[in-house]
């Protein structure tokens, strides 16, 4: 897990719009036998802002296990500046489209976020491919959802 803050990351957002700074990483991924694809996200890492004493990863295990309840298991559409947030336990498991067109999540990537730890972390950005793309794990209220389908536990 990155130690370094997400502020620059959320400053750089701009409120209502979830718009980003560009990136420039290609949509290459690592499939289930570990070979390089275009059809999957490669493994990424949690960057976080607040750090502590408590359950990291197995909150985050939970948020997203409730978001699948919530949004069902198949791969998600969104449109452009379009986030789909799963409400529980006063945090958020979301995952957002910042680019102008409309994305398709990769099958699977959901898993690998989970997957990932993110120790003592909260209020974490998933950094991973492909750009303009999204996982955000936090206490509910530090960021605004606009544009977004939330659904609560």
């Amino acid at each position: 897990m990155k130690i370094t803050p997400i502020i620059t990351f959320l400053a750089a957002i701009t409120p209502g719009t979830m718009s980003a700074p560009a990136t420039n990483r290609t949509a290459e991924g690592i499939n289930a036998l570990g070979f390089l694809t275009k059809r999957q996200a490669v493994r990424g890492d949690w960057t976080c802002q607040f750090f502590f004493d408590g359950s990291g990863h197995d909150a985050l295990r939970a948020d997203h296990a409730a978001f699948n309840r919530l949004f069902g298991g198949p791969r998600l559409t969104a449109h452009g500046g379009q986030c789909y947030v799963g409400r529980c336990n006063g945090r958020n498991f979301a995952w957002c489209n910042i680019a102008s067109n409309t994305r398709s999540k990769y099958s699977n990537q959901r898993n690998l976020v989970a997957d990932t730890n993110p120790y003592s972390g909260i209020n974490c950005v998933y950094d991973y491919m492909p750009a303009y793309e999204y996982y955000w794990w936090g206490w509910e209220g530090a960021l605004r959802f606009d544009n977004s389908d939330i659904r609560r536990c």
